[in-house]
């Protein structure tokens, strides 16, 4: 007998002594006894109760711990089995991980394994010094005799002792556990580690230091930093490529190249290619690129811009700039081939470049003849034009000089890219347009010369120029307000030069541009003013322009979400909305109005769409679901969705298999309810709902991505809506979609994203009817939906 156990029954002796005590002195009855006796056993039964059901949950999770496996890397030997893919030790054998499924490892495959890699991360770490040595004896004896194809050693550059061991895949190497060959190793390495983090983050503190430098235009302070950075650790990336695109930003060129490279060639040589870091390669062959075509090796440059195409096929900017650098090319073949011909406009052009006496219009003529622009330009003669340009000069000859360099720069690129950033080109149009508007309060024929320079300026419809534009300070400062201000007070008179004057401000706010944020900060007056200007414009042909670009203008400020939030607060924009509705009914570009309201509803939630609603533009819209114009058309279908229109959810049934965006606006209509509005509609209009529902079994046969879906979630919604079988007139309308059974199941079966996840929660719908059930399972569509159930979220 233990202690515990001792002093339990002492204790229970002393408890006997006092109850016969208690007897014997007549202090309790015997019926008193006993009754004390049953709750003492009640009170023991229920505590030894107690204690077995918590030895039995102890046991219990002791199990569901052995079965479920603990959290190790498996380094030590205190475990049977271990799984590698989820990194958990069972203690007794475990053939199968609980979690994954997949075979286990023995301790002893595991402890072998290990060994293995210590083994490897050695020999690495041996070839790597190797490397290094070999290239510090190329360095001694200078002796570059490798081929092009073998070991570029300047990647070298790239070696710190903080990083040259460490294994980016795994940078925390396991170790086997209480083997005195590898304590020394393991010490090794984490002091290494150690120092790595400690060099990382002290690293990406410069980094982030010269990032905000960068935003604020601060490009040599930038630089500073991130070379500071790259001091402390060279194998960065992303600071190599800042650092370069700052030196792009400083016109250092060739700096901005070599970083470029060194990314690269780091990348080559210990990544083996490209895709590892693919991100990082893209934007090492873009900016090399850029820097390369600056540096007028065109084709280094062109190659680099298709490595990068390689990474990235798609993308915007590495397309444009390929677009450029061809062009620029094929610039400087044409003028190498100019030199070795004949050309019967030379000395037309070379009397205008030596400003000796000759007619314009014999320059604006000779430049309809093949290669003339390019004899033009490489002999200076846009040097003369902007010189021209610049000087006083009398009407007819202001004409012939804007008419000059329009014909010049029309349609292309490169050209209109070379005035802007290599002849200040904005400056020059803006400081004339001041001089001829400043005339034309004295002779209005001046306003005639000003629309042309406008019209330059509209012309530059290539991306990489109107970015130029468009990010230019002193064209915004000067357009809005002051111009806008002066120009639309003399609208009604000389509604030409103010057409081409708004169709510029329309192409600054393409995008999110800088004339766009300040126009939204100044919301009211700005409206005010396009409030001013369609109470001038009349439904005629004259106005047409200025119309149409007003649209534009409004359309292309309305992509801007934090633009659109302001529409509801202001009678003004009631005003011009109302003005453009009314021009809606007239001859007027319906086209351009309609494009305003397709972007004033984009992403329209319940309060915006309440507004647009209130417009009173639905009727408007129904008239013109007749037009002859698909894009008005279309156009009116998708504000017909944003406006809480359902009062003939049918009225769409002819665009359903014609225009996608039909699907969305019919899910609208049928999802803002009242449900049983739509029911009413069904059941009056049979014929009308069949035709629609066969309209969208035709739309599943299609590929197209958004068509699919968009159809099955509508077909979904009138499922739920319509308890009315289209077939037979009774309950369970997803039996009449039997025949479309193999097609989903297909879809589900080969198909990824959204397409599939949609095709399987239609499927899951169409079984909850017994014949459509029978169906799935004929054709193993069971099996299927539950093989893709765990990739779908629903």
């Amino acid at each position: 007998m233990d202690n515990d156990d001792l002093e339990a029954w002492l204790t229970e002796v002393d408890l006997v002594h006092k109850k016969i005590q208690q007897l014997s002195q007549n202090d309790v009855t015997i019926e008193q006894f006993d009754d004390q006796e049953k709750l003492l056993s009640e009170k023991k039964r229920k505590a030894e109760m107690e204690r077995l059901q918590k030895q039995q949950r102890e046991m219990e999770e002791k199990e569901r711990k052995i079965r479920n496996g603990r959290k190790g890397k498996g380094e030590k030997k205190d475990y049977s089995n271990f799984c590698k893919h989820c990194f958990l030790e069972y203690e007794r054998i475990t053939l199968e991980c609980f979690q994954c499924k997949r075979p286990t490892m023995t301790q002893e495959a595991r402890y072998q394994e290990l060994l293995g890699r210590v083994k490897q991360f050695q020999e690495d770490k041996n070839r790597k010094e190797q490397r290094k040595q070999k290239y510090e004896l190329m360095q001694k004896t200078q002796k570059i005799l490798w081929k092009k194809n073998s070991t570029n050693y300047n990647k070298w550059e790239y070696y710190t002792s903080s990083e040259e061991e460490i294994d980016k895949s795994n940078q925390e190497p396991i170790v086997p556990k209480d083997d005195p060959n590898f304590r020394a190793l393991e010490m090794d390495m984490k002091q290494r580690q150690i120092k790595r983090q400690q060099d990382l983050k002290q690293a990406e503190d410069l980094r982030l230091k010269g990032n905000d430098y960068f935003k604020n235009g601060q490009f040599d302070h930038a630089v500073m930093k991130y070379t500071q950075a790259l001091d402390i650790i060279k194998d960065v990336k992303s600071i190599w490529l800042n650092r370069a695109l700052a030196y792009i930003k400083l016109n250092k060129f060739r700096k901005a190249s070599n970083d470029c490279t060194k990314v690269l060639e780091y990348c080559e040589c210990f990544e083996n290619g490209y895709t590892v870091s693919k991100e990082s390669c893209f934007k090492a062959f873009l900016r090399r690129a850029t820097a390369q075509k600056m540096l007028q090796k065109l084709e280094q440059a062109l190659e680099d811009i298709n490595q990068a195409l390689i990474l990235f096929p798609q993308d915007q900017e590495a397309r444009l700039l390929k677009s450029q650098i061809e062009e620029q090319i094929k610039y400087s073949l044409e003028v190498k081939d100019i030199k070795q011909n004949e050309l019967p406009f030379k000395d037309v052009f070379d009397k205008f470049i030596n400003q000796e006496d000759v007619s314009l219009s014999e320059v604006i003529n000779a430049f309809k003849q093949p290669k003339a622009r390019v004899y033009f330009f490489s002999n200076k003669g846009l040097d003369q034009i902007i010189h021209l340009i610049k000087s006083n000069q009398d009407e007819k000859k202001e004409q012939l000089i804007v008419l000059a360099l329009q014909v010049f720069l029309e349609e292309t690129q490169y050209y209109q890219e070379q005035l802007y950033l290599n002849y200040n080109g904005i400056q020059v149009i803006m400081d004339k347009l001041d001089q001829l508007l400043q005339k034309a309060k004295q002779n209005s024929v001046y306003y005639d010369y000003a629309q042309d320079y406008f019209d330059i300026l509209n012309s530059m419809d290539e991306e990489k120029v109107r970015l130029i534009i468009q990010k230019d300070q002193t064209l915004i400062q000067k357009i809005y307000p002051q111009l806008f201000n002066e120009l639309i007070q003399i609208a009604q008179r000389e509604y030409r030069v103010v057409g081409s004057f708004i169709s510029l401000c329309s192409n600054l706010c393409y995008g999110q541009t800088d004339l766009k944020t300040i126009i939204s900060k100044d919301y009211k007056k700005f409206f005010e003013q396009v409030a001013f200007l369609l109470t001038i414009i009349k439904p005629t042909p004259q106005f047409q322009q200025l119309y149409n670009t007003l649209c534009n203008l409004l359309s292309n400020l309305l992509t801007d979400q934090k633009f659109r939030d302001k529409v509801i607060d202001d009678s003004a924009k009631e005003l011009v909305y109302q003005k453009l509705i009314f021009f809606l009914g007239t001859p007027m570009s319906q086209e351009n109005a309609i494009a305003v309201f397709v972007n004033l509803g984009f992403k329209a939630d319940r309060p915006l769409q309440l507004y647009i609603h209130g417009l009173n533009i639905v009727p408007i819209l129904l008239e013109f679901l007749s037009s002859q114009n698909q894009a008005v058309q279309q156009g009116a279908i998708t504000v017909l969705g944003k406006t809480l229109y359902n009062e003939n959810i049918f009225i769409l049934n002819p665009f359903v298999n014609k225009y996608t965006i039909s699907l969305r606006t019919l899910m609208n209509m049928v999802t803002i309810g009242p449900q049983d509005k739509i029911l009413q509609q069904i059941l009056q209009n049979k014929e009308e709902y069949f035709k629609l529902l066969e309209s969208l079994k035709q739309n599943i046969h299609k590929d197209e991505e958004v068509c699919f879906c968009n159809t099955l979630s509508l077909l979904g919604q009138l499922i739920d809506v319509s308890p009315l079988n289209p077939v037979v007139g009774q309950e369970n309308p997803s039996s009449y979609f039997h025949q479309i059974i193999p097609r989903l199941i297909t879809v589900t079966r080969d198909k990824i994203g959204n397409i599939r996840k949609n095709a399987a929660i239609f499927l899951a719908k169409l079984s909850k009817e017994p014949k459509n059930l029978k169906a799935i399972r004929d054709l193993h569509g069971i099996e299927i939906l539950n093989s893709v159930i765990g990739h779908l979220n629903i």
